[in-house]
């Protein structure tokens, strides 16, 4: 019999391998957890067997927990609630326990802060009002709450620089193997995320007009390199592609498109759109938004 091996890495780093054998009867399919979530692992390989057997995979929307169907603020019972209101300080509570842990010397408690940073700037799984506190923090080098610990170099710092890559080369084969990769790709996430969030608030302009000119020298050439690769990172281009479409569609200013030209990001942009058509639908969708939005800004 012959065996045909594919290594994988889903969105949310679980490695596993696709082994295909030929056997007289037909193909047989083996899908092997290397290490992940044993939930995402689950949800990913039942849709890779249904896909081989023929099966309609199901949609991802059917699968959405019942909160992001209908949120809390839709249904009946809330509607003649009364709740109290929450000052500032309880609302940037959440925030500073993510801050705290990013700060931590511990790596777990690291990815924990990243992963937790990543879910408060969602107004879907936090308050409205938190996620924009949070979305402030990451994109605000002068923001107010950086007192202790400044989040935004943090999350930044593993954008461009790629923090830890070279401790990373030391740790092939062991659990602590894509830890870097993985924080550097929820960093990535939180700020597309961010600039989304503070761009539908329409703050975001206000927010980052006093440092514009490092967002445009500094982050957008960062963020074009990341699309360049989206060969052998697929999941960062996705995210980088989201950035840059959000700081180009700002009305009050074509600075960041005219950056985003600069630095080789129509090329870059051609280049993910066509890895995205070939293995990566979600790639190939945001990779094409942003060259439109890019091409209306001229």
């Amino acid at each position: 019999k012959t065996e045909v091996l594919a290594k994988c890495r889903s969105t949310d780093f679980v490695k596993f391998y696709i082994r295909l054998y030929s056997e007289q009867e037909g193909i047989l399919v083996e899908v092997q957890k290397v290490y992940g979530d044993s939930m995402s692992f689950f949800r990913d390989s039942r849709a890779i067997l249904d896909a081989a057997e023929g099966r309609a995979v199901s949609k991802p929307e059917e699968e959405e927990p019942l909160y992001l169907r209908l949120p809390v603020s839709q249904m009946e019972f809330i509607k003649d609630a009364t709740l109290p209101p929450l000052t500032f300080e309880e609302e940037s509570e959440s925030v500073n326990i993510a801050a705290e842990l990013l700060a931590s010397h511990r790596s777990d408690s690291n990815m924990l802060g990243m992963e937790s940073l990543v879910t408060l700037i969602d107004p879907l799984k936090s308050l409205r009002s938190s996620a924009v506190i949070a979305a402030k923090r990451v994109l605000c080098p002068e923001d107010t709450g950086h007192d202790s610990f400044n989040l935004h170099n943090y999350v930044m710092s593993l954008i461009i620089y790629n923090n830890g890559s070279a401790e990373a080369a030391t740790l092939d084969g062991t659990a602590m193997e894509n830890h870097y990769a993985q924080l550097r790709n929820l960093a990535i996430s939180s700020v597309a995320n961010a600039i989304a969030l503070l761009l539908e608030e329409e703050t975001l302009w206000e927010s980052i007009r006093s440092s514009r000119t490092w967002y445009g020298d500094v982050l957008v050439p960062a963020l074009v390199r990341d699309i360049a690769m989206a060969e052998e990172c697929p999941h960062e281009a996705c995210y980088a592609s989201r950035c840059l479409t959000s700081l180009a569609s700002m009305s009050e200013s074509t600075l960041f498109a005219s950056k985003i030209r600069e630095a080789g990001g129509m090329m870059a942009l051609k280049i993910a759109h066509e890895v995205g058509t070939r293995e990566y639908a979600l790639l190939a969708q945001d990779a094409g938004k942003c060259h439109q939005t890019i091409l209306r800004c001229r």
